[in-house]
């Protein structure tokens, strides 16, 4: 072996090593240490680090040898995510109680099955760094290929954005009370007999969001003789009970009743998170509302509802029309395009760019025919058939993608969902300073990638569900899984094929021997170029900023937080995914992460 290939090696292993502790470093940065203001003791390894990236890059001549330095960077990630976890293992999650871990479930949802999206996704990461160097045209074809399919993807979706966009404009002028008093035979009963009860499940939340989240109930139509808010408080938050009662009585005159539950901390088989908080404030809303009042329940709907979450002025005047309409009311959820329009413009811009690509997707799969998409965070069933289902699990992060899939498996594949035109507005993710939003941001994405718990419990009850028809119920299992896997590998997909195009084609858009599809890429390039344009031109369409100069201001820091966007989406998007698809392969409990709100000061 020659002395230079003795220092790619060498420099190769040094990356490896410092890249570990540098991956193990972001890792390790909980949201204790935002809180306590404590001093990270790694600042020698991100020294460590951008110095072997220097060396590394004058010793390699960078192009030349960007393989060897991707696969060590790739490799280096898994072993950061592996040893940080491993580290952490036993350890109580950030945030959780010791009393919470003593009454969390004794058998958690761990195991081979419920680690198959990490194992999956560790596979892919390490079949790209391997493939690098071993066989880096395998690579670049794989590569260009799910490229292909993901602008393809986007190119489509950004299409039936705008048809939402559209449609959201004619339901926001339709009347929905035009015949809300007319019975329909194949119910029994009119729209407006239809009663609503809406979870507010909250902790630590302020009385000023909960105010905006009640001030948007206040105004739909019958508010105060068909809308029932359970202010849905925990024990857990000293002074909650207190607060929840203040905010009924301001608002008792509102609404035909507003309900105020206390969950327990410690109940066993639960975690401390929204869908336990729920079952217990829904089973309250029952007793109260069924048994008490002796109202049907087949004419009352339930709502999951985020604190700040601010429902379309006419969302439940639509939904009750629908409900009343629809035959198969009892199999059914009801989704509204979730908007963070909220606080969008006070956001910054990788965010608010990676918040565009949320809108785009919610509208776009709400819009597109023959494509069910899953519910998120706030929507509506019937009460009944909440109550069929046995409520909500109690012992689940992420409660909409599961409370679908467990339905969906209970009855038998005859579930299904319907959009509701009328978006609903909630916050964007933002903190005090760049920093603590990316943060906040990195936490959020690894506790809805916690859903990938879904893909174990979907296997799990694979046998048992009888009845469904193969097609339909291999289709939602991987719906679930593609879109986790999409989360966690697709970055270093997309990575590894362009340093294998780099080393490959020698100053060409294509490498040597895949000229036949230099065509092709043009085309598809263009196609992504333009889609990306679209989807931020009909942001700014639907939600200009405040004034010409914002205008201007927002989208130059759009543009730039796109040109940046391959950094900010590995550690916004990728690494938190791959976290938690890393601890449910090992076992590693999440603890639930509420997202601060109003925490900006910025205008």
């Amino acid at each position: 072996m020659t002395v230079s290939r003795y220092a790619k090696v060498l420099g190769a292993v040094l990356l490896l090593v410092i890249g570990t502790l540098f991956v193990t470093s972001i890792y390790g940065y909980g949201p204790e240490h935002l809180e306590a203001g404590v001093q990270q003791e790694n600042d020698l390894e991100v020294l460590l680090l951008n110095i072997s990236l220097l060396v590394t890059a004058i010793e390699h001549k960078t192009i030349q040898n960007a393989p060897i330095i991707t696969a060590a960077f790739f490799c280096s990630v898994l072993l950061g995510t592996a040893t940080v976890i491993y580290k952490n293992n036993g350890r109580r999650e950030a945030g959780a109680s010791a009393r919470e871990e003593k009454s969390a479930p004794k058998t958690r949802p761990f195991g081979y099955i419920y680690g198959l999206p990490g194992l999956l996704s560790w596979a892919v990461i390490l079949f790209c760094a391997v493939g690098l160097i071993a066989f880096p045209r395998v690579i670049f074809s794989i590569a260009f290929i799910f490229l292909v399919f993901l602008l393809l993807r986007m190119a489509l979706i950004t299409l039936f954005n705008i048809v939402g966009s559209i449609r959201c404009l004619f339901w926001e002028r339709r009347d929905w009370d035009a015949d809300a008093q007319v019975v329909r035979v194949s119910a029994g009963f009119a729209p407006a007999d239809v009663y609503h009860i809406v979870l507010l499940p909250n902790f630590k939340e302020s009385p000023k969001v909960l105010k905006r989240t009640l001030d948007a109930l206040a105004v739909q139509s019958r508010a105060a003789t068909r809308l029932i808010p359970v202010l849905a408080m925990e024990a857990r938050e000293q002074g909650s009970l207190e607060k929840g009662e203040a905010l009924a009585r301001e608002y008792a005159d509102k609404f035909c009743r507003i309900l105020v539950t206390l969950h327990p901390a410690g109940l066993p088989g639960e975690l401390p998170c929204k869908s336990a908080n729920m079952t217990y404030a829904v089973q309250e809303a029952w007793r109260v509302v069924v048994e008490e009042m002796g109202i049907p329940p087949e004419r009352v709907t339930v709502s999951s509802c985020d604190a700040d979450s601010v429902f379309h002025p006419r969302y439940f005047a639509a939904l009750s029309r629908l409900f009343v309409d629809d035959p198969q009311r009892y199999n059914r959820f009801w989704q509204a395009p979730l908007l963070y329009y909220n606080n969008l413009w006070q956001t910054y811009a990788p965010i608010r760019l990676m918040t565009y690509f949320s809108h785009t997707s919610q509208m776009g799969e709400l819009a597109l025919p023959f494509y069910v998409p899953l519910p998120i965070s706030t929507y509506s069933l019937s009460l009944r058939l909440a109550r069929e289902i046995g409520w909500w699990d109690p012992a689940v992060i992420s409660e909409d993608w599961h409370v679908f899939i467990k339905t969906f498996l209970l009855k038998k594949g005859k579930i299904s969902l319907t959009p509701v035109f009328l978006p609903t507005r909630s916050d964007a993710i933002d903190g005090e300073n760049f920093w603590t939003a990316m943060h906040n941001r990195y936490q959020q994405v690894t506790r809805h990638s916690w859903g990938a718990e879904d893909v174990g419990y979907f296997l799990s009850r694979w046998t048992t569900s009888r009845g469904i028809p193969l097609f339909k119920k291999s289709f939602r299992f991987l719906q679930v899984l593609i879109d986790h896997l999409l989360r966690s590998t697709a970055w270093f997909v997309l990575f590894s094929g362009s340093v294998a195009a780099a080393g490959l084609r020698q100053g060409n858009i294509v490498p040597p021997g895949f000229e036949s599809i230099e065509p092709l890429a043009r085309v598809i390039y263009l196609v992504g170029f333009f889609s990306l344009i679209l989807l931020v031109a009909v942001e700014f369409i639907r939600f200009p900023p405040p004034g010409v100069t914002a205008f201007f201001t927002k989208l130059a820091t759009t543009l730039v937080a796109w040109l940046l966007l391959p950094i900010f989406s590995l550690f916004l998007l990728a690494l938190p995914a791959l976290k938690a698809q890393t601890m449910l392969l090992m076992g590693v409990p999440l603890a639930y992460w509420v997202t601060p709100r109003n925490v900006s000061s910025r205008g």
